[in-house]
């Protein structure tokens, strides 16, 4: 299998590039990751009846209370990468944070276009 990055050509199994991006983020930042996802797939349609009991309550009360708390996390997490990309060093660790950062910013951006709509129906 041969895929590109940044005009290179890779030839890693797709387990081991898997392997990398796990190092690369560490687990704390692929767990947050499947938080977000699991968060987008819970949510509810707006205009949807709140649900205080049984399994209905993760899309209706859980996911909107957690989408915030993953999006000022994030926030949060993309500071301090900067922070310490700016610290004095390597070149290595400058692109390793410029990469969390990337990701951060990818996952903060998904979370706001899934929920918007969300927040903006209830707003009105």
């Amino acid at each position: 299998m041969s895929v590109r990055f940044g005009g290179t050509k890779s030839t890693e199994n797709p387990a081991t590039m898997l392997s990398r991006l796990y190092q690369a983020l560490g687990p704390l930042r692929i767990a947050m990751a499947m938080l977000s996802l699991l968060t987008i797939i819970l949510m509810p349609s707006p205009g949807t009846e709140v649900v205080y009991e049984g399994w209905a309550i993760m899309p209706t009360v859980v996911a909107p209370a957690v989408a915030p708390i993953l999006v000022a996390v994030y926030l949060l997490d993309i500071l301090m990468s900067f922070v310490f990309s700016r610290s004095p060093g390597e070149n290595t660790k400058r692109r390793h944070f410029h990469f969390i950062i990337l990701s951060d910013a990818l996952f903060v951006s998904l979370l706001l276009a899934v929920w918007i709509p969300l927040i903006m129906a209830l707003a009105v």
